[in-house]
């Protein structure tokens, strides 16, 4: 989380922790009564989507890439017996058929490495009795089957995961904006009711109502920047083409830790889009304020 969210969820929460700890002050005033039952219901998605922001997903990848390496290991062994044994038999086409290395296994995408994996399983059965005398039991092609599966069921997770974590950010910029908006516009204007009657209570208000965005650049210019990484290695991206509503002509390039800044003319309303060979173009819309400095990471996924 940026500290420019992180610093308004603070106040957000010391907002309602006073206006909790003084319900007694504020319970009999409808109008700030209505006003805070709405703000509560803000409080409670920023909250719940918050809890999905901060899940760690590095877990779930790492969940995947030991069972890759378990099934990588044991493909690779029956691969060789296969070929051993075509060797032997003097079969050209199932020896071309099997001809994986390890740099197949380490460097193949999770979908390929199924599909490798199942191309190996079936040649074994269809040779398994031929196969015993060279280790490839019974036991180990169920063993190698088992792992297939367990991979193949991993292998969604950590997208899955992204992709929660990805929406999870996203409503947490829309729910700071609302609740930004809800206070403004409606429980600032019913805690001014207290300022004669309660000033103590609407000087906490106040105090607790200061949002100070460190995160924020102290430039004329509005801006966005962020960093871009590869959706599946989580590793930077550089040379990626960055660039706002279709104006591909007005871009930048992300240097080598896959950092980018783009300044803006004026708030509003845009897309960002990046691009880069090999890759799906990403885009994703956002809204920005006068001399606001939004930051916004990408993660882009490998093309078909």
């Amino acid at each position: 989380m940026k500290n420019i969210e992180e610093n308004a969820i603070k106040a957000f929460s010391a907002i309602r922790k006073l206006c909790d700890d003084n319900k007694g002050i504020w319970e009999n005033y409808a109008p700030f009564v209505a006003s805070y039952a709405i703000y509560l219901i803000n409080m409670g998605e920023i909250d719940a989507n918050r809890e999905i922001q901060l899940r760690k997903i590095t877990g779930v990848a790492s969940d995947k890439n030991l069972k890759k390496a378990t099934l990588s290991e044991i493909a690779l062994f029956v691969a060789n017996r296969i070929r051993s044994f075509a060797t032997v038999e003097k079969d050209s086409v199932l020896l071309e058929t099997i001809s994986y290395t390890p740099s197949d296994f380490a460097h193949s995408r999770d979908d390929n490495m199924i599909s490798i994996c199942n191309i190996i399983l079936q040649k074994a059965t269809e040779n398994s009795t031929k196969l015993i005398t060279y280790g490839v039991t019974q036991v180990v092609l169920d063993d190698f089957t088992g792992l297939i599966h367990n991979f193949s069921e991993v292998v969604a997770l950590p997208r899955i995961a992204k992709a929660k974590h990805k929406t999870a950010t996203q409503n947490l910029r829309r729910l700071i904006r609302e609740t930004k908006v809800l206070l403004k516009t409606r429980l600032d204007l019913d805690a001014e009711y207290f300022k004669a009657t309660q000033p103590d209570f609407y000087s906490d208000y106040q105090g607790a109502r200061m949002i100070i965005e460190l995160g924020r650049h102290k430039k004329g210019q509005t801006q966005i920047s962020g960093k871009v990484s590869d959706f599946e290695t989580e590793q930077p991206l550089a040379g990626v083409k960055v660039y706002l509503n279709d104006v591909a002509a007005t871009f930048t390039l992300t240097d080598t830790a896959g950092s980018y800044l783009l300044e803006i003319a004026a708030p509003g309303t845009y897309t960002i889009k990046a691009e880069m060979t090999g890759y799906d173009t990403y885009s994703e819309g956002f809204e920005i304020e006068n001399h606001e400095s939004l930051e916004l990471d990408i993660e882009m996924e490998k093309g078909e």
